[in-house]
């Protein structure tokens, strides 16, 4: 069941947790275990099954200015940006993302941004774009010597 919740001293470090499990899964470049500054000012919602969070996303809403996509989302537009999307292993393929995102998605009548540091971008681009309908709109490509 997919459920938001305000940030409190009782679910802080599970939600750590939760971050610091994605850090130690490897999966992404560049994440690093979350801060409960990380967490202050988000919109927080999280997936909880058996009364145990196994995914969530963090999230702000913002005016479309610094994403570099005005040629698909116009300046000033009010958006949705994830700042943060994780399911943990054990229960990816079961369809809490897609629940996760559609919860989202429906509460919010904004245009949604994220982007992806991922190791693995065929899943994932199959995830977002097949399976929750968003659209691709830039990559950064490095090599490393």
């Amino acid at each position: 069941m997919v459920i938001e919740i305000k940030l409190n001293d009782e679910n802080k470090d599970i939600l750590i947790e939760l971050s610091r499990k994605w850090v130690l899964e490897d999966i992404s470049y560049g994440i690093i275990e979350d801060s409960i500054d990380d967490l202050k000012d988000k919109r927080i919602f999280v997936y909880e099954l058996d009364n145990k969070y196994v995914g969530c996303i963090l999230a702000h809403e913002d005016k479309c200015k610094s994403f570099n996509i005005g040629s698909v989302i116009s300046d000033d537009t009010d958006i949705l940006v994830i700042d943060s999307f994780y399911v943990l292993k054990d229960y990816r393929s079961q369809g809490i993302g897609k629940a996760l995102f559609k919860y989202v998605e429906d509460l919010f009548a904004k245009d949604i941004v994220l982007s992806t540091s991922t190791k693995d971008y065929e899943k994932i681009f199959n995830f977002y774009i097949n399976e929750v309908g968003m659209e691709f709109h830039s990559a950064l490509f490095f090599k490393k010597r």
